[in-house]
């Protein structure tokens, strides 16, 4: 099935840690959804960058995902 790559990032004003440091990416979460359109069908690859703090290294932060119809579900 053809894929579809949606990156999900930090929105620019949760990039700053509370240290004062600027977050960074430390690793991926992935998941993927099923998308039928009429005759048609493809994966969404969803990649939800997860975010860290080189300065203090307080807990990572992940961005979010759209809702699914059904949650946990891969349609």
């Amino acid at each position: 099935l053809p894929r579809i790559e949606v990156i999900h990032e930090l929105p620019e004003h949760e990039l700053t840690c509370a240290c004062g440091c600027r977050k960074h990416v430390i690793s991926e979460e992935t998941s993927e959804q099923l998308d039928i359109v009429p005759m048609q069908i493809r994966v969404i690859k969803h990649i939800r960058k997860v975010y860290g703090c080189r300065g203090c290294e307080t807990a990572p932060v992940t961005a979010d995902k759209p809702a699914q119809l059904i949650e946990k579900s891969m349609a």
